[in-house]
């Protein structure tokens, strides 16, 4: 089974599509970088670190069951 994604990696999915609306042309690179910035003053990641806690226990279930 595939790993549980980090609260990072499940915000950075849902946000990538707005950094890259708002900065037409940027590289891959500087997403990253954006992003990076956007998640270190990201004050409430409550919602991101539940929805990582829940992968955490669905990826712990589908490693029982291989």
């Amino acid at each position: 089974p595939k790993r549980a994604m980090s609260a990072y990696m499940l915000w950075l999915n849902d946000t990538r599509q707005e950094i890259k609306d708002k900065n037409p042309g940027i590289s891959v690179t500087e997403v990253s970088k954006v992003a990076g910035e956007m998640w270190k003053n990201l004050t409430d990641k409550s919602k991101w670190e539940e929805k990582a806690a829940i992968e955490k226990q669905k990826y712990v279930q589908r490693m029982k069951e291989y």
